[in-house]
């Protein structure tokens, strides 16, 4: 079940927008479906190897109801995730419409094209690269290396690791320069994770320990 969740999360990943606390909610919805499904599929199992029990019948009824009432929970909360996601982009184009200050237009930019950065990947890539012009052209480097992360993320989320290492080294360099302590732990995760899904463990080892 370890596997059904760690291959939902793609999924789960595109409707929450990787809101933290939207993915917490999907994330026990689906644990909470796998675990009733887990135990329906265990009882049947045990009573085909051993005899019924007098309540046998009841219990899995009870199971499969409340089976139906967590199915109906997850479908709730995801419905309710994806309203909540589609207005906070829709908030954050409005925002980005009105802004005068580059500063914010930069931030603006970063935050709109992470939402969108599994939905609508190359929505994101432009935004992305719209910010990255921007924040070099005001000399904005924390919105620089923000910009870097996202395309790097962009780039990880569909399989090209080795641009996904050269974009989120980028944003390392200049968290590095500006002494962002949290930015360069963010990047050196970032990193980590790359070489992790590359099998490359010494790379990622030495890169999560920094």
């Amino acid at each position: 079940f370890e596997f059904l969740l760690l291959l939902s999360d793609p999924y789960l990943e595109t409707i929450t927008s990787g809101n933290p606390l939207y993915k917490l909610v999907a994330n026990s919805c689906f644990a909470l479906i796998l675990f009733q499904f887990h135990y329906l599929i265990e009882n049947k199992i045990l009573n085909k190897i051993i005899p019924l029990k007098e309540n046998a019948n009841n219990c899995n009824g009870k199971s499969f109801i409340f089976l139906i009432f967590s199915i109906g929970i997850c479908s709730t909360s995801i419905s309710w995730i994806e309203n909540s996601s589609t207005k906070e982009i829709d908030s954050l184009k409005s925002e980005l419409y009105h802004v005068k200050n580059d500063s914010l237009k930069v931030i603006l930019l970063k935050e709109l094209s992470w939402k969108l950065r599994i939905e609508n990947s190359e929505e994101a890539t432009r935004l992305a690269k719209k910010g990255l012009i921007l924040a070099q052209k005001i000399k904005y480097l924390k919105g620089e290396a923000h910009m870097y992360q996202v395309l790097g993320s962009i780039h990880f989320n569909k399989g090209n690791y080795g641009e996904a290492v050269i974009f989120h080294r980028k944003s390392l360099k200049i968290r590095e320069g500006i002494h962002d302590s949290n930015g360069v732990a963010s990047s050196l995760n970032n990193i980590a994770n790359i070489f992790f899904f590359q099998s490359n463990n010494p790379a990622a080892l030495e890169n999560y320990l920094k």
